[in-house]
């Protein structure tokens, strides 16, 4: 061995030495970072359940509510407890689909984007733990936020169901009880396309995030 290779051996040498403490504080960087995505998705998902109790809680307080206008206490108050009821429903409903949408557009999109990135980089850094094809992981998404969608579709017909009884009692005719509910039912149909094609909206946001 000559005195040059000698020479460029130890330059290489050299070289990795100081190169190796910067590749582990990458890795540790790396791993803080996907510490810190799994942190966020358990933050979310806590918010998200939330808003699910929240929104339980609002439909209860809507049928109580819609109980107690019809009550003895109410009795003496000069309103059609018909109307009533029927603003009480209205407004639960519109209660209950605004946290459909900040839910559904903000927090399952943010736990969406955050899970996906999570598996992006535990394939890309074999240190990190692996836990699923993105394309899989993508697939667990998509059936979160169409079962929460679903969940809200659910609590949004309840009301619009109750509306439409109430409705009924407007008037004994029975031609106008037909007219409500098939109002009703179109109503129904118009709430389930649009909230579901709103969550595959979200979902083909995500699906972008695959690469």
């Amino acid at each position: 061995m000559n005195k040059d290779d000698t020479g460029e051996n130890i330059r290489l040498t050299n070289e990795a030495e100081n190169s190796l403490p910067l590749h582990q504080s990458r890795n540790t960087l790396i791993y803080c970072l996907h510490t810190l995505l799994d942190q966020f998705e358990l933050h979310l998902d806590g918010i998200i359940k939330k808003y699910k109790i929240m929104t339980i809680t609002l439909l209860l307080a809507t049928v109580a509510a819609i109980g107690y206008s019809f009550s003895v206490e109410l009795k003496a108050l000069q309103i059609n407890k018909l109307l009533l009821s029927s603003l009480i429903c209205f407004f639960g409903i519109i209660g209950i689909t605004s946290i459909w949408y900040v839910d559904i557009n903000v927090y399952h999109k943010f736990w969406g984007a955050f899970f996906i990135e999570s598996v992006k980089m535990e394939k890309k850094f074999h240190f990190l733990i692996d836990i699923g094809d993105v394309s899989e992981s993508l697939d667990s998404v998509r059936a979160r936020i169409y079962g929460n969608g679903n969940f809200y579709i659910f609590l949004n017909i309840i009301l619009l169901v109750t509306l439409g009884i109430v409705l009924s009692f407007f008037s004994e005719l029975n031609l106008f009880k037909v007219v409500i509910f098939i109002i009703l039912g179109i109503l129904c149909v118009v709430t389930i396309v649009v909230m579901r094609r709103f969550c595959k909206k979200i979902l083909n946001q995500l699906d972008e995030l695959r690469g």
